[in-house]
């Protein structure tokens, strides 16, 4: 492996590496000469360093001299920075890394195909393009970002390679990016890498074409009970884009576990351990992390695994095989939606935009109506040949029958998670009316229990006396309603994912409860009058502040409790990739969640081992999924 320095001085290059050639210029293409450009002059290397590079990178991470840093990986050669994280401390930054070919043309909807290698240097100093979603993004945007505290041939001695955390972020499956500001984590001598993975309509479609061809497949991937079988008739649909005998669906995981494959074929080369890799998410990068534990496709890539805020469970992150909505959206676009294959390459030819615009337009006004429901999620998928399948059976199943990777597994929520639902004019007194008058929309999805039958407004009921004490809903009781869908969301599906893990798994597993409500909370920053409601308590992505920096986040002093809790959070998430035990030296001994003890971290300004967590709230789901599922 060559490792490069190169350092800008007085506006001349000069290298550690003395050997110089002329560069190949075409595989630099991509960044634009300056007027007055500083060349790194090397066998690998003799670029231009522009103003645009520097707005990228350097301000937001601090570079105060441009250090850049070359390393060889199984696919080429990459350019990265030298970089300081808040504190002063030196890390190697490289961004916008290749990890799969761009899934464009052909390979649209289809599982990722391993990156192709390239000759010469490819610069890794700005990031990537995130992936396409409402408002930006490109289909182009398979990349990750590796950040690392050492380098093995810019340390003395015998350096060990350093355990390595790998961000999967949150969005809905619909949104977000990998681009984070990693400095804290860095500062506690790990490697951070993060990713992007494709979204919404581009990572998954259901179709099937007839109730005779879907039965056959589920009997060979599913358990369906002939209640199920008899609601699906043409297609299914609204997971990650897939076609009987065309597209196999659940893309943008299986996006996931090749950038895995990247980083324990290449992680040792910037200083990482591809035995010490912990996976972790918030949201939908949580309820990833919970499907790649649930994958055989993702065994052995990873060896701990942190679940911020998301379960497999959530009804937001699963969904079972459903019609419609393929159909809808290829009729939107005027593709022949009688035809499989056509109907795949009308979808392969439609533009980006017109994918985007029309995504959302295939929901009906009911499945608007519930908070966090989005138009694409994670699914079974139909067998294609020479295809792996990542999901083999309905998550609960395989939960139940033990099938998953047991690691080392944290998992908990924020206190208030239900927050995130309220509109910004929660105030108007008619979105609650609409609300009670449609107090049905409530009822869990997964119950599978159809809108206006007895037991559907029967259970309606039981919810809104156990929550409401049979009260309207209202500006009166928008904390009852926060609590509700705190419940219903987030909170419900990943305390019974830890009761059904520690049924079968001996590893340990920990449970915790983020309720400290700071500054740093991005709730607080909503410019709507949400951010000065009184219900106390961090919402969900609350947390995300206490983890990664970011220059909109307040800048506050060193020694506030806000920054103090940050450090906990820090310490305790990179204590437990290095030893597997999250607990702090200064705090309470953090218990395993057994079947037992469901035992759980109180993370607050102080910290409290407590047992538990909302114990009458998930006895009455219990008991209340029990009394419809028998």
């Amino acid at each position: 492996m060559c490792t490069l320095i190169c350092m800008e001085v007085e506006q001349k290059a000069t290298c550690k590496n003395n050997t110089l050639r002329t560069p190949d210029r075409a595989s630099n293409s991509d960044l634009p000469l300056s007027s007055n450009p500083t060349y790194c002059e090397s066998d690998i290397l003799d670029h231009s360093i522009t103003e645009a590079d520097f707005m990228v990178v350097f301000l937001p991470i601090l570079v105060h001299d441009a250090d850049y840093v070359i390393v060889d990986i199984a696919e080429g050669s990459l350019r990265g920075v030298q970089a300081t994280t808040q504190s002063g401390s030196k890390y190697y930054s490289f961004k916008g890394i290749p990890y799969a070919k761009p899934p464009l043309g052909e390979l649209r909807f289809k599982p990722p195909q391993e990156v192709e290698p390239w000759n010469g240097t490819r610069d890794a100093i700005s990031a990537g393009s995130s992936c396409s979603q409402t408002g930006k993004g490109e289909e182009d945007c398979l990349f990750l970002n590796v950040n690392t505290p050492q380098l093995p041939e810019t340390t003395e001695g015998n350096t060990s390679s350093l355990p390595v955390m790998v961000w999967i972020h949150g969005g809905g499956f619909t949104g977000g990016s990998g681009n984070v500001g990693a400095d804290y984590l860095i500062d506690e001598g790990v490697v951070v890498v993060s990713i992007n993975y494709r979204l919404g309509v581009m990572a998954s479609i259901y179709q099937i074409s007839s109730h005779v061809s879907i039965c056959q497949t589920m009997s060979r991937v599913v358990r369906l009970n002939t209640s199920l079988l008899h609601s699906i008739a043409l297609l299914y649909y609204k997971g990650f884009l897939a076609v009987e005998g065309q597209v196999a669906g659940n893309a943008g995981l299986k996006d996931q576990v090749e950038a895995l494959r990247w980083v324990h074929r290449n992680i040792a080369q910037f200083g990482g351990d591809p035995g010490q890799v912990t996976i972790f998410g918030e949201s939908a990068g949580g309820a990833s992390v919970h499907y790649h534990l649930l994958s055989p496709l993702s065994t052995g890539l990873f060896h701990a695994a942190i679940s911020q805020s998301g379960s497999a469970l959530d009804p937001w992150a699963y969904i079972d095989p459903t019609p419609i909505r393929a159909q809808r959206l290829g009729s939107m676009l005027g593709c022949n939606i009688d035809n499989n294959q056509a109907l795949v390459e009308c979808l392969r030819s439609a533009t980006v935009q017109d994918l985007m615009d029309n995504q959302y337009n295939v929901m009906t006004s009911e499945d608007k109506a519930r908070p966090l429901h989005y138009p694409f999620i994670p699914s079974l998928e139909y067998a294609v040949e020479g295809e792996a399948i990542f999901l083999q059976d309905r998550p609960i199943t395989l939960l139940q029958d033990g099938l998953f990777n047991k690691l080392p597994y944290i998992s908990g929520v924020n206190s208030k998670e239900g927050k995130t639902t309220l509109h910004e004019n929660y105030l108007d007194p008619s979105i609650w009316q609409a609300i009670d008058q449609d107090f049905e929309r409530v009822v869990p999805l997964d119950l599978k229990l159809e809108k206006g039958s007895n037991a559907s407004q029967q259970v309606a009921e039981e919810i809104r006396q156990f929550f409401f004490n049979n009260q309207a809903v209202s500006t009166q009781t928008i904390g009852e309603y926060v609590d509700l869908q705190g419940d219903l969301l987030i909170i419900n599906g990943v305390e019974k994912t830890l009761e059904l893990m520690a049924a079968q798994s001996s590893q340990p597993l920990y449970n915790y409860l983020f309720s400290y409500d700071g500054r740093l909370g991005r709730s607080r920053m909503n410019t709507s009058a949400i951010a000065n409601i009184s219900i106390q308590g961090p919402s969900h992505g609350d947390d995300l502040g206490y983890l990664f920096y970011s220059s909109s986040y307040p800048q506050l002093d060193d020694q506030s409790t806000e920054m103090k809790v940050l450090r906990n959070v820090v310490r305790m998430w990179t204590n437990f990739a290095k030893t597997g035990d999250p607990s702090l030296v200064t705090g309470p001994t953090w218990e395993t969640f057994t079947t037992t003890e469901h035992n759980y971290l109180n993370i607050n300004n102080t910290m409290s081992l407590q047992v538990n967590l909302e114990q009458e709230n998930m006895i009455f789901w219990e008991e209340l999924y029990n009394s419809i599922r028998g």
